[in-house]
């Protein structure tokens, strides 16, 4: 995994200038392929791509991109986004832990451009450049996911990919291409009247092996009144048939 993030590191410093117009221009930023131990975890979290806010926050240096990847949760008080994940799986993770290195974090681009909400309000042109980045970019986390393969028990992946896509949805798109096959095993029932924005779960699989994956359509980011409680009862609610699938 070590060479795959070195690779991915050198693609992506290549390519960079194109999309120079969805960073902020305050921050001086570096391609972020994974967050914990990945090369150890049982389990994998899927986001958008990083914040931007790690690099103003000091979390990042210039030293060995992989070391400080497999590290982050030894060395830093970790961005809010993952004690809302924690929380959220909290019924089923069984003394599993980002710290502990049982759950790493995987992001669909490695880029820490400006924010989802940012993005959203510029316009469909700058939103149509950050899927396009964003589906060129699935190849590194793709690249990893099988890489892992072997060792995974399950994914949790939530919220949306710009306002025009859910989260699971772009995976679904874009995952045949590189091997990986979503098929969606149940809609849980909810506040949401589309299945599109809804809770479900997937069957993802990827060399003649399938994992579960749950999907929620509010992510570890939201921050408007109630959705992080939202966030965290779409598990607790469903916790008996997760831990069925999961653990």
């Amino acid at each position: 995994m070590r060479s795959a993030i070195a690779r991915g590191e050198a693609a992506v410093l290549t390519n960079d200038a194109g999309v120079r117009h969805l960073y902020d221009d305050d921050v001086v930023t570096r391609p972020l392929f994974c967050f914990g131990r990945a090369p150890i975890a049982s389990y994998f979290t899927i986001g958008a791509n990083p914040s931007a806010d790690d690099f103003r926050a000091g979390r990042w240096g210039a030293g060995d991109l992989a070391s400080q990847c497999f590290s982050y949760f030894d060395r830093v008080a970790p961005h809010d986004f993952f004690p809302n994940w924690e929380a959220a799986l909290d019924p089923l993770r069984h003394g599993v832990s980002y710290v502990g290195g049982g759950i790493s974090h995987l992001d669909v681009s490695p880029r820490a451009t400006k924010s989802l909400r940012a993005i959203n309000k510029l316009g469909d042109a700058v939103i149509n450049d950050f899927l396009a980045m964003a589906r060129a970019d699935a190849t590194y986390l793709f690249e990893i996911l099988g890489i892992v393969w072997p060792q995974v028990r399950g994914l949790f992946a939530a919220g949306t990919i710009t306002k025009k896509k859910y989260l699971d949805a772009f995976l679904r798109a874009v995952g045949p291409s590189h091997g990986f096959v979503f098929r969606r095993r149940l809609v849980f029932p909810g506040r949401a009247a589309s299945p599109l924005a809804s809770s479900k779960v997937y069957d993802v699989t990827f060399g003649g092996r399938s994992l579960p994956l749950f999907f929620c359509p509010v992510g570890a980011s939201a921050d408007r009144p109630g959705e992080q409680k939202y966030f965290q009862a779409q598990v607790k609610e469903n916790a008996e048939y997760l831990r069925s699938l999961f653990l």
